[in-house]
């Protein structure tokens, strides 16, 4: 069961590194659960990490402790 979780937890990172373009989310699977741990840089990858988590989780819920690192936006 591990094996199979670990190697669950590796493809749905691959999957977001390539949506993404960057290495930013870790994830941990376990019988009942997905979770998305680290940064992205706008909301919409965010919502993006969470599509691919979702359409590969199966039954698991999908968890996310991403923080958006959006830069502040500059009044002129």
């Amino acid at each position: 069961m591990g094996d199979e979780r670990a190697e669950l937890a590796d493809q749905i990172e691959r999957a977001i590194a390539n949506k993404l373009r960057m290495w930013a989310i870790h994830v941990e699977v376990t019988d009942e659960t997905v979770v998305l741990q680290g940064g992205v840089r706008t909301s919409q990858e965010y919502h993006q990490a969470m599509e691919v988590a979702h359409e590969l989780a199966g039954k698991r819920g999908v968890i996310a402790e991403i923080i958006v690192r959006q830069e502040p936006t500059t009044h002129e």
